[in-house]
């Protein structure tokens, strides 16, 4: 008999520091900020200008809430009035991150058509919820104002978007925004785009959501922080090691985001930030989204070098 195999010991996770990466994130989010800003006001028609100002606030929304999630998981908290758990909401802002950068994906595919699309659908969901008011409050007094102001946003909405006085009169006939499943399951994205939004819902989108959602599998994996009392014994490895782990992972995702949607936009409007956002990428080295990220998409968008 041959020796005996070792047991495969799980790898222990690569602590990372996440404070120069951030930093470097947000000098490039401003200057790629400042780009889809001019390119907003310098574009042909007003479709196009409105595409670049969903892109411009998408970037500036995605910056702004990695910001607040440092801060939810930082170790030190210098106003003193942060939850002991406020790490826990972490995946629930993560997951608003990646339905940004599902619809950027998507849009990015047909930019000023899908875009759009994307902001027709916003007369759809504005009539059913003035509707909703009117069938809830329409006889309230208190409610008049409240409904003749929405229903006047709704009017001007419809004059914004172009609409016919078909969808005007019956929104049903337009099309709700794609969700991140529906791209992948209904086949909606490009096949191109489509193994990487898979694999995006198979290993960020589904766990965070699960989080956000308050399923019974994402209640699992929260409940033991707040139900810490019950484990005596494990406080001190709950209250040290587990969150740090829960923290990192959840950071290193939001992280990845960031970088996806930074490179998505390099690539499709040849901003020419190559090696801007493969030095980031070579910061991330040890977020495991983030190389998994690089190897299925962006080693490729970006060039041979790797982090």
């Amino acid at each position: 008999m041959g020796p005996k195999r070792k047991p495969k010991r799980t790898p222990e996770p690569i602590r990372v520091d996440f404070r120069p990466i951030g930093v470097k994130l947000r000098g490039f989010f401003f200057n790629l900020e400042r780009e889809l800003e001019k390119r907003a006001k310098l574009a042909p028609t007003r479709s196009e200008s409105k595409a670049f100002l969903f892109l411009r606030a998408s970037a500036l929304g995605l910056s702004n809430y990695l910001q607040t999630i440092c801060w939810l998981g930082s170790d030190e908290d210098e106003i003193g009035k942060r939850p002991k758990w406020a790490a826990l909401a972490i995946p629930s802002i993560t997951r608003t991150m990646l339905d940004c950068l599902f619809t950027t994906v998507y849009m990015l595919e047909d930019f000023v058509p899908r875009s759009d699309l994307y902001h027709r659908s916003s007369y759809r969901e504005q009539a059913e919820e003035l509707e909703l008011h009117k069938n809830a409050y329409g006889s309230e007094p208190d409610y008049r104002e409240f409904i003749n102001l929405q229903t006047k946003n709704l009017t001007a909405s419809a004059s914004a978007q172009g609409l016919s006085d078909r969808e005007v009169s019956d929104p049903g006939n337009l099309q709700y925004w794609p969700t991140p499943t529906q791209l992948v399951r209904d086949k909606l994205a490009q096949p191109s785009n489509r193994k990487f939004l898979k694999w995006l819902d198979n290993w960020s989108y589904r766990f965070v959501s699960q989080i956000a959602h308050h399923s019974a599998i994402g209640v699992a994996r929260t409940a033991g922080f707040l139900l810490v009392d019950m484990f005596p014994d494990k406080k001190e490895q709950i209250e040290g090691e587990t969150a740090l782990q829960f923290r990192s992972l959840h950071v290193g995702i939001a992280t990845t985001v960031l970088l996806c949607f930074g490179s998505e936009l390099n690539a499709a409007f040849r901003l020419g930030y190559d090696l801007d956002l493969q030095h980031l990428w070579e910061l991330a080295k040890g977020i495991v989204p983030a190389e998994e990220a690089w190897k299925i998409r962006y080693g490729a968008l970006l060039g041979s070098k790797q982090p």
